[in-house]
């Protein structure tokens, strides 16, 4: 990122799936799932015909 950008050349996304507090594990799928996604923004492409934006 340059000195005088205001914003990041990267997008961050973070999601996870289960309780928060990790109280109520089921126990046949104890399973946790946290993800992180990056994305440089100069290779995304968003196609203005299909972008709800």
């Amino acid at each position: 990122m340059q000195e005088n950008q205001k914003f990041s050349d990267y997008l961050f996304f973070a999601d996870e799936n289960l309780d928060h507090g990790l109280t109520s594990i089921n126990p046949e799928n104890p399973v946790f799932v946290l993800v992180f996604c990056i994305f440089k923004k100069s290779n995304l492409h968003i196609d203005s015909e299909t972008s709800d934006h």
